[in-house]
């Protein structure tokens, strides 16, 4: 980071999000998260939809005590509501321990989010979807576009889209480097904190959630971020 009090990764943050530049950036109207933990990471920012975010209150209101970090969302992310799938597979699929699998079904057969038929294998209920949330991510670097790019990576585990933002004095190397964003699908853009100014050297292209575990954990800690 550069020695200015005035000048740090956080402070660009910090302009960027009081700058108005979140439609720009991110692509629609979108609430604008900080540093959110997830297992790929911590993104600087997050992007939820607006209008996602009033399908996220829905589903936490219809399951307010429904977990979805760490050993439910390995859970949640294996099961179907097409196919029973017997307690072995998930165990192996899981990697969880009969005690805490036994657990977290407990818990879901509670909620009547599961059902399961006569041989013990388990489904997702009729009713019950896990809600699809279109977040993107954003990792702010000063200097290091390689560490930033490395970084991004991670963040294509449960985000559509990801950019590397970083000040507008690292333009030309940005532009130097597109290759290695276009690459990996990765955005790259240069913010003036003087000017309250934000340009997209390589727009980010869309990608599939990677991991439906790691998309359904960062649920979670959304719905806990959001509605604590």
């Amino acid at each position: 980071m550069l020695k200015q009090k005035n000048f740090s990764e956080e402070s660009l943050v910090r302009a960027f999000k009081n700058g108005n530049n979140t439609i720009r950036a991110v692509g629609f109207k979108a609430n604008l998260l900080s540093q959110i933990e997830t297992s790929g990471g911590i993104p600087d920012l997050v992007g939820i939809r607006i209008s996602h975010i009033k399908i996220l209150t829905k589903f936490s209101k219809s399951f307010p005590t429904l977990l979805l970090t760490n050993g439910y969302a390995k859970v949640l992310s294996v099961l179907s509501r097409k196919t029973y799938l017997s307690r072995e597979n998930i165990l192996k699929k899981t990697g969880l321990s009969v005690t805490h699998f036994r657990k977290i079904i407990s818990v879901m057969e509670g909620l009547k989010i599961i059902e399961k038929n006569q041989r013990g294998d388990y489904k997702f209920s009729k009713l019950f979807n896990i809600p699809k949330i279109e977040l993107r991510s954003f990792e702010f670097k000063l200097h290091d576009w390689r560490s930033a790019l490395r970084q991004s990576l991670r963040y294509r585990a449960f985000s559509t889209r990801v950019t590397v933002v970083m000040p507008i004095s690292k333009k030309n190397v940005l532009e130097r480097n597109k290759k290695s964003f276009r690459r990996f699908r990765i955005g790259a853009a240069v913010f003036d904190k003087s000017t309250n100014q934000f340009y997209f050297v390589v727009k980010p292209l869309r990608c599939g959630v990677i991991s439906k575990k790691a998309y359904i954990d960062v649920l979670g800690r959304l719905k806990s971020n959001l509605y604590s």
